[in-house]
């Protein structure tokens, strides 16, 4: 039992290393006032990849974040302010909107 845990482990960090390779430099989000180019390379540098991919998965936020499943990323306090813009804010890289929402 002890060896399918290792190998359940291991095989959990290489997915994660291989996804973090394979994974997109740069990701836009769409917003109405201005699109977001998200820095997800500098991001993965962190290593903290369960802060945002919470449930494990690698696809788009909005395929939960839509309101129904989990809050919407479309509401002004919605998933994305209120993970991202917090998150900044605790590391001390406060800004202001038009540094992010780009028209």
């Amino acid at each position: 039992m002890k060896k399918f845990a290792v190998l359940l482990a291991v095989l959990a960090v290489v997915g994660l290393a291989v996804y973090a390779i394979a994974a997109p430099n740069e990701i836009v989000f769409e917003a109405r006032n201005g699109n977001v180019t998200f820095d997800h390379a500098a991001h993965v540098a962190t290593g903290d990849c369960v802060s945002c991919h919470h449930d494990g998965s690698t696809d788009s936020c909005r395929s939960c974040h839509d309101g129904t499943t989990a809050s919407s990323t479309k509401d002004a306090r919605g998933a994305f302010h209120a993970f991202c813009i917090d998150c900044h804010k605790e590391s001390g890289m406060r800004g202001t909107c038009n540094e992010c929402h780009k028209r």
